[in-house]
């Protein structure tokens, strides 16, 4: 159901039948919450790309993709070629790809010659290494965009080790630095990646971005470069999807013309939806 004036896409959802859910499931939760589009991001481990081509044939107004790409690729420019294409918005790298037959550094340039945005996955330790910034800075024509909040969360993703909140924000401020650049751009998820869950819950929905984070990067980052991603199925695990869009929608922190920034111009700006 539609309850604001302004468009939303949700730039972060997956589907899948190998993984996740289908294509319906998701479009029943954008339906059901007046989402008007959404960008899939292939997920991890999965290199046929295929099944989400198809759901852009059958919903062309409704969906792009970001593609990956398998290391092992004989020839990935020509495959970056042929993705660009069949209409691909973007593919999908962590600071750390490698290919077998490619310098990787000339993977992030040949994207922002075809027109690709790259949506990168990774922990706040991969997005503030050197080597990182030294991507970004020598490729100023590649849209490059950091998923889940630069990985912010209370652990280093896939490591397991926990960290402190000093320790998560001097990682975190190097990140912010980014903001600078006029390449790079953020999505916001939903607060249950970054808030724990109330051991007692109310009625309704109470997670508060409580630290400030999100807060902190628009004031650096601006609106304008700044996006929402739901993370769908994985939400559903989270705070559920209605509350990861509401807490946006709902929230003083953002202004009508920031909402409309974050929801539709800077969706359109970089995967062309």
């Amino acid at each position: 159901m539609k309850d604001n004036d302004f468009r939303i896409v949700d730039t972060h959802c997956h589907a899948g039948n190998n993984w996740f859910e289908p294509i319906e499931s998701l479009i029943f939760q954008m339906e059901n919450n007046g989402v008007d589009g959404g960008v899939l991001i292939q997920h991890g481990g999965n290199f046929d790309n295929e099944y989400l081509f198809e759901v852009t044939e059958q919903y062309p107004d409704k969906f792009k993709v970001v593609c990956l790409v398998d290391p092992s690729e004989e020839n990935p420019i020509k495959y970056l070629e042929k993705l660009t294409k069949k209409g691909a918005a973007g593919i999908r790298m962590s600071p750390n790809s490698k290919f077998d037959s490619i310098d990787v550094k000339d993977l992030w340039s040949i994207c922002g010659e075809l027109g690709l945005a790259v949506s990168v996955i990774g922990d706040l330790e991969d997005f503030s290494a050197i080597h990182f910034a030294e991507i970004i800075d020598k490729n100023p024509k590649t849209k490059i965009v950091l998923e889940h909040l630069a990985g912010f969360s209370n652990y280093k993703a896939q490591k397991g080790e926990l960290m402190s909140f000093h320790e998560l924000i001097i990682q975190y401020k190097k990140v912010l630095e980014y903001g600078s650049r006029d390449n790079v751009y953020m999505k916001i998820p939903g607060l249950g990646e970054i808030e724990p869950r109330p051991g007692i819950l109310s009625p309704s929905f109470t997670l508060i971005d409580s630290r400030g984070i999100v807060e902190m990067t628009l004031e650096i980052f601006g609106s304008e470069k700044l996006m929402w991603g739901s993370d769908f199925p994985p939400v559903s695990n989270r705070e559920g999807y209605r509350n990861a869009l509401n807490w946006i929608k709902e929230s003083k922190t953002f202004s009508k013309n920031e909402k409309d920034d974050i929801f539709n111009n800077v969706p359109k700006k970089v995967f062309g939806i």
